[in-house]
């Protein structure tokens, strides 16, 4: 059976417009369990492997803070980014029965992840991914409580980023000083190169991978002469189709693509559809009979991305109230 696997997602609020195609991704991937705590009763069609436990903001922060002998600073959701780190240690007697843990979010479909992040992959690292929206532990006593027992140097001190409400990203780099850091000064492995999913570029159009210029496997130089970039999901494998500099069709699979936030528009037609088209800039359709030249090449990616733009402007104006003390 393999390593037992559980990501824990503490998520408060509406889930988004696409959450039934993320939990038939889940669906697909039997050999991972996801522990959801949330405040968000609508009633979806969850699979076995995805475990609800339905419960409040306040309730979570009393469970976290009961973890620490200070006062934490977590007003708002948001802040959980940087408890993330915490989860194996604040949801221990939840992770009792697996061999690791972690956490994700939801702006994302998954593929075929153990087709990917394999029992030799695992068994060789202390974490997998550096990315805080997927990421693996062991669950060990040293891996659950790495946050606050090993040596932060001149990294982010962890009483400093849970006593404070700024965010400080410390469950990734945050700044080179964060958890991955940590713990590679302190001689951990971390499996962060190659790259087997797509993180899409939040201020592009079409469908561009964030993250392939740090993959060292030489994906990066092929990434970057794509275009015409769609994803297929088919019964639990997700496909990149796109055209390459010579305009031939490429194929390849990912482990799961992640879309930043990116708001996105549902039009399949079944809500738990196992088979469906991402489309740029942000639609979910029906999966044509056929993804050839012909098809990718009337896939139109030259417009700008205006809700980039947006989010970017919106962050400007908390920033000057935040600045004037109007917020």
């Amino acid at each position: 059976m393999g390593y037992r696997i559980a990501l824990v997602i503490p998520y408060f609020g509406k889930f988004n417009n696409y959450f039934p195609l993320w939990l038939t991704s889940c669906r697909c991937n039997p050999g991972v369990d996801w522990l959801i705590f949330t405040d968000d009763k609508t009633a979806y069609d969850y699979p076995s492997n995805v475990r609800v436990t339905y419960t409040t903001f306040d309730e979570i922060k009393a469970k976290i803070q009961n973890r620490f002998d200070f006062k934490i600073s977590l007003d708002n959701p948001y802040k959980l980014c940087d408890f993330k780190a915490t989860y194996g240690d604040v949801f221990s007697d939840e992770l009792r029965s697996y061999d690791f843990w972690g956490h994700c979010d939801v702006d994302l479909i998954w593929g075929n992840i153990r087709r990917f992040y394999t029992d030799e992959i695992l068994s060789s690292y202390d974490k997998i991914s550096d990315a805080g929206h997927f990421t693996l532990y062991p669950n060990t006593e040293e891996m659950r409580t790495a946050y606050r027992t090993f040596d932060a140097g001149d990294c982010l001190d962890w009483r400093e980023v849970y006593s404070s409400p700024l965010s400080f990203a410390f469950d990734e780099w945050g700044q080179n000083r964060g958890i991955n850091r940590i713990l590679l000064n302190n001689g951990k492995k971390i499996f962060y190169k190659p790259i087997f999913f797509s993180d899409i570029q939040s201020n592009k159009y079409g469908l561009y991978n964030n993250r392939y210029m740090y993959d060292l496997s030489g994906r990066a130089e092929f990434e970057a002469e794509k275009t015409h970039i769609v994803f297929k999901f088919y019964k639990g494998t997700l496909e990149q189709y796109a055209l390459d500099k010579n305009g031939q069709v490429v194929c390849g699979e990912e482990a799961y693509v992640h879309f930043q936030k990116r708001p996105m528009k549902v039009e399949v037609t079944e809500p738990y559809s196992d088979k469906f088209l991402v489309y740029p800039p942000n639609r979910f359709i029906d999966c044509p009979d056929k993804i050839d030249a012909e098809y990718l090449k009337s896939v139109d990616e030259n417009h700008i991305n205006w809700h980039y733009y947006r989010v970017r402007l919106d962050n400007l104006v908390r920033k000057v109230k935040r600045l004037y003390g109007r917020d």
